[in-house]
């Protein structure tokens, strides 16, 4: 990066804090926002930004030997209504040498309209430059200019002046056939797109070189998905036929009847069980749409076909509940369930081999044998790292995998996070569930709340109690802790009890305490947002979130679908932290709407990417120029011209396409393990 044009040994270091680490970075890294500084383009009003043309008069360095200040003074003329204007630099010497070493005859400037004191049009540190006689050359001004995100010792002027030499050199050197890219249609050739972006003619212009430059990147992306998709289906798997004796008995046990969603998610998730490739399916549903039962089943099918299954899930209290909700529909049937998590262990061997396995992360460990799992189910799969799911498929013989989700997806990111997976979704809720309310409330409202939660407690029903974080940090002195607070909640909410879990609580003592509240033995679960995930307590009608600032959306959909699993109606209670007020308007949509996917959009829009995973992004970003909330047609686009593509060149042979297959490569080993990689 250092030699490049502008930039040299002392500046590199300071772009790197920019994440630009090669001038491909420097050139892909697109402006926040646009200024339109053309002449014309706004009026000249007082208070206001405008563009002039001025033919300079006079320039002079004033300097105040008391106070040690200098103003560096131009007068000039408006070359369109020859109206005399100041242009003022207070403590800039830096301008003056520049107009003493050249002085310009005619300057282009932009900057705010101020008047002075005798009613003359003054402009206090306007962006300047020469006005140059090809008005192309202009690049801070006569233009629509980009405006971008800097770092300390990089400033706007130096930013465009290396971009603005780059794009040139590239115009210059490519040609017709020179784009990365050989696909005929309707693209903008490559080198045109990045002068665009940068330097734009209008800003249509500058969203038509976004969208092909998006473009680029999603169809790199799409590429490897459908390479790895390819693949798969190149790949054999043993065949799971169905008999429905299990399946059949399991519902009748349960006395559960499948909603017509979850119905039609296990006919794809059969169906594919079937074929002699190995699924790669993504189960996803809203919180308490029935996903575990779908799973269950899925798994009975692999049971009918003589093999095993397996589930992992991202907590010890998930699995242990899964466990134990599992052992009590088939047992009474005759089939085993083994339990292995990092502290607890079924042993397998030649006198037990269960039907299902369920665990945690200690499932994918060398040590445990799986042999006849045929199908892999991985619950809140984004909660585990890519080699971790690896390892776990790699169980077995080449086994079916269903992951699951109760973070709704929005399409756009199925399409690309999740590209390589066929996707079944369930997109209704179970009937019988009793209306759940949400209610956003200022900290000053806590005494109503803890009344309402004693009120509840008395007719019988059980409440959760959240906080950020499990003890009090000096860092976030503002924010609330589960230790800081249970003691307090304990007077508060007698004489009805409380229990206390969160990650430090030893898992043996955990366990015992959420058993107690699954009982009804413990009236209020004071937690951290470890009870996010499957825990089922029908009973619970009240979940009670302090500093719910602190939380996204899609995690506060998830923590409230704690609550209205049963028949009673149901109250999430989102409490402000004391300097929070502001973030009510952020949390409104969740008073207005259960609509896990219209969530996880706002979601997106508001924090990214990464943090809708569960996870934050670390390391590069993969969609620089992209907008995952708003280019599904880019996105659906790329998608089919690398399914078209691959069918006719599978494996991307010959020279036009050798630096697709570089960039493929490079994302291949690059991707991080907050996405989904299942290579």
């Amino acid at each position: 990066m250092q030699f490049c044009p502008g930039v040299g040994p002392e500046r590199a270091p300071l772009l790197e804090k920019l994440d630009v680490l090669t001038v491909g970075d420097l050139l892909l890294r697109k402006p926040k926002r646009y200024e339109d500084r053309r002449e014309g383009a706004s009026r000249v009003e007082v208070g206001e930004y405008c563009a002039l043309t001025l033919d300079v008069i006079s320039f002079k360095l004033n300097r105040t030997k008391a106070r040690k200040l200098t103003l560096f003074e131009v007068k000039a003329r408006n070359r369109e209504t020859s109206q005399e204007v100041s242009l003022l630099w207070f403590n800039n010497p830096y301008i003056a040498q520049n107009w003493e070493r050249r002085p310009p005859e005619s300057v282009s400037v932009f900057g705010r309209v101020k008047l002075s004191r005798s009613g003359k049009i003054q402009i206090i540190a306007p962006e300047w430059e020469p006005l140059y006689q090809d008005a192309e050359l202009q690049v801070h001004t006569q233009r629509i200019v980009p405006v971008y995100a800097l770092t300390e010792g990089i400033s706007q002027r130096l930013m465009r002046r290396i971009l603005w030499n780059l794009t040139q050199q590239i115009t210059e050197l490519a040609s017709e056939d020179s784009d990365w890219l050989p696909l005929s249609g309707d693209l903008t050739p490559w080198h045109e797109a990045l002068a665009q972006l940068h330097f734009p003619d209008s800003f249509a212009a500058a969203e038509r070189a976004r969208r092909r430059l998006a473009f680029d990147e999603f169809f790199v992306w799409q590429t490897l998905l459908a390479l790895r998709r390819l693949r798969r289906i190149q790949e054999k798997a043993t065949p799971l036929q169905p008999t429905g004796k299990w399946t059949s008995a399991a519902l009748q046990a349960a006395g559960i009847t499948l909603t017509p969603a979850q119905s039609r998610c296990l006919r794809e998730i059969s169906a594919d069980l079937m074929l002699d490739r190995p699924m790669n399916r993504l189960l996803q549903g809203d919180v308490g749409s029935g996903k575990t039962w779908v799973a269950l089943l899925a798994m009975l099918q692999a049971v009918e076909a003589g093999r095993a299954a397996a589930l992992m899930a991202p907590t010890e209290i998930l699995a242990q509940q899964h466990y134990n909700n599992f052992r009590k529909i088939l047992g009474p049937l005759g089939l085993t369930v083994g339990l292995m998590t990092g502290k607890t262990k079924t042993q397998s061997g030649d006198f037990f081999r269960p039907h299902l396995w369920v665990g945690t992360h200690a499932l994918f460990q060398d040590s445990a044998e799986l042999p006849d799992v045929a199908l892999v189910v991985i619950d809140e799969q984004h909660k585990f790292g890519v080699e971790q799911r690896a390892r776990l498929r790699r169980k077995g013989q080449n086994p079916h995998t269903l992951v699951m989700t109760a973070t709704p997806i929005p399409r756009t990111v199925a399409l690309t996070i999740y590209g390589d997976l066929d996707v079944s979704v369930i997109d209704e809720l179970p009937k019988g569930r009793g209306s759940l309310r949400t209610h956003i409330r200022e900290h000053t409202a806590l005494p109503k709340v803890w009344k309402f939660v004693k009120e509840q407690c008395a007719a019988g029903r059980q409440a959760y109690v959240v906080y950020p974080i499990i003890g009090p940090s000096e860092a976030m002195e503002d924010v609330k802790s589960v230790e800081a607070e249970a003691g307090e909640l304990e007077r508060l909410l007698a004489p009805h009890q409380i229990a206390v879990i969160h990650g430090r609580v030893p898992s043996a003592e955990r366990d015992a305490r959420m058993a107690a509240f699954r009982k009804g033995e413990v009236s209020v679960l004071v937690a951290t947002s470890v009870i996010e995930v499957g825990v089922d307590v029908p009973n619970a009608t009240i979940i009670v979130i302090e500093n719910a600032e602190r939380f996204g959306l899609a995690q506060l959909h998830q923590l409230r679908g704690r609550v209205g699993r049963g028949p009673h109606p149901s109250h999430c209670i989102l409490v402000l932290g004391k300097k929070n007020s502001a973030a009510r308007e952020r949390l409104a949509i969740l008073e207005e709407t259960r609509d896990g996917f219209r969530i996880a959009e706002a979601d997106l829009e508001q924090r990214g990417l990464g943090d809708l995973l569960g996870v934050k992004q670390s390391g590069r970003e993969h969609f620089r120029i992209g907008q995952i909330t708003k280019d599904l047609d880019i996105i659906t686009s790329a998608r089919a011209r690398a399914e078209t593509l691959l069918k006719e060149n599978p494996t991307l042979d010959g020279a036009p396409w050798s630096e697709l297959r570089r960039r493929v490569r490079h994302l291949a080993r690059t991707l991080q393990s907050h996405l989904v990689d299942r290579a």
